[in-house]
């Protein structure tokens, strides 16, 4: 296992995109540590301050088509938390191919033109977390109409991905038009880009390398493969995990993620946290998503299917337990995987024994 401190461009530059279409919060984070009982933020701030300037730069620096940009990055149904973007045309279409890409842009843009139909829709299925299904027979758009009535989408979505993929050459060049001016501004920004990547190798080497990724991938590791680390620096508080690809799989990993685990842990001794808790996991069909998320980490489809409740219900519980450091969340293609953060959760466990019982010895 190795961390490879070289921002992949391209693929932040696609990020970058769906952030923007998405008009995420800015202070997303900064509300979600309030909400964990965190009252010194200083740290945060300081630890932030890169990343937020560096959003604020791109959004000065980047002129994009905004009909473009609304078309190609908002995404199509609404989904749990996650990289923004991740059900949107562009991601869905080429960030599998972005995650492997070592070249600069333009490389990769002859190369998505040269794609056969074939090609286009193994790309797409490996967004959608199916590569696991595909072999060197699978006939990927037999597997492709199988499939779609299975994805969580409206007729009318339906019908703006097939028209995509039928319209596969139009949509490069439009994706394209968003992603020269962006990755223009990220070439600019380049030593930048890696004095903060590098700032994450300390964390990151060896020995603690397979610890870290463990910890954020939440899925079973492949003996004897060779994982890479890559740093994600536009959404740093996401993960982004992929198997497959010329080069072995590979890992995003935000870079603020284990400052804001930290934080998290610091501040579950709250009483305002543990009460929030608490509160949370009164709640019936969150305490039993929340049992039955003991046993392996589960999507969200899977947990609407489960307890028979709509994704946008799914959604909602989810971002709660998300929000006070429950759970955590990888994605995987554009699916997200839920799984219990049980080293918040066992430290929230210790606290409220603190609080409630500080006289308690066991036996």
């Amino acid at each position: 296992m190795r961390y490879l401190a070289e921002p992949n461009l391209i693929l932040e530059s696609l990020i970058y995109l769906g952030l923007r279409a998405s008009k995420l919060d800015p202070e997303l984070l900064e509300k979600r540590l309030i909400k964990m009982g965190c009252t010194d933020l200083a740290p945060f701030h300081s630890h932030y301050t890169p990343f937020r300037q560096l959003l604020e730069q791109l959004d000065r620096e980047a002129a994009l088509p905004e009909e473009a940009l609304a078309e190609l990055f908002t995404d199509l149904a609404r989904f749990p938390r996650s990289t923004a973007g991740a059900y949107s045309l562009a991601l869905l279409l080429f960030l599998p191919a972005a995650s492997q890409h070592t070249g600069d842009l333009e490389t990769f843009l002859s190369a998505m033109a040269c794609r056969t139909e074939e090609d286009v829709i193994r790309d797409f299925l490996v967004s959608l977390d199916l590569g696991q299904e595909i072999t060197e027979e699978t006939d990927c758009a037999a597997l492709l109409k199988k499939k779609m009535p299975e994805l969580p989408l409206t007729k009318r979505s339906r019908k703006t991905l097939l028209d995509a993929l039928r319209n596969y050459g139009q949509v490069l060049a439009q994706t394209a038009a968003c992603l020269r001016p962006v990755y223009a501004a990220f070439l600019a920004l380049l030593p930048t880009l890696k004095e903060i990547a590098r700032g994450g190798s300390a964390e990151m080497s060896s020995p603690e390398m397979e610890r870290y990724l463990r910890e954020n991938s939440v899925f079973q590791l492949t003996p004897g493969a060779e994982y890479t680390i890559r740093p994600l620096l536009i959404d740093p508080c996401s993960n982004l995990f992929f198997e497959t690809g010329t080069d072995g799989p590979v890992l995003y990993c935000g870079l603020m993620q284990q400052f804001m685990r930290q934080q998290q842990q610091m501040a579950s001794g709250s009483r305002e946290h543990i009460c929030e808790c608490l509160h949370l996991l009164g709640d019936p069909t969150r305490f039993e998503i929340f049992c039955y998320l003991r046993e392996r980490p589960a999507y969200g489809q899977e947990l609407s299917e489960r307890f028979g409740l709509a994704r946008n219900t799914i959604h909602y519980h989810m971002t709660k337990l998300f929000d006070v450091g429950l759970v955590r969340c990888m994605v995987k293609g554009a699916c997200v995987y839920y799984s219990i953060d049980e080293a918040h959760f066992s430290h929230l466990l210790d606290h409220q024994r603190t609080l409630f019982l500080p006289h308690y010895r066991g036996k």
